[in-house]
């Protein structure tokens, strides 16, 4: 039953880094992004989801040191 919630965790996080990614809030999307990692540590998918996200929203920041890493 717990992975249910995990799973419609991941979902919510997921679409509020879509929403503030699209709406240019890339400061505040971090955050969600590094909850993401936490939640979804084991999903591949999540994690390049996630990273791909984390490297846009710092390169956006001109944080190129934290969007390489991420890239």
């Amino acid at each position: 039953m717990l992975e249910g919630k995990v799973i419609d965790s991941t979902l919510w996080v997921k679409g509020q880094i879509e929403g503030k990614i699209e709406r240019g809030h890339f400061k505040s999307a971090i955050p969600l992004i590094e909850k993401l990692l936490r939640l979804g540590r084991n999903s591949l998918t999540l994690k390049e989801f996630a990273y791909a996200n984390l490297g846009h929203a710092y390169l956006s920041l001109r944080r190129f040191d934290k969007a390489e890493y991420c890239l």
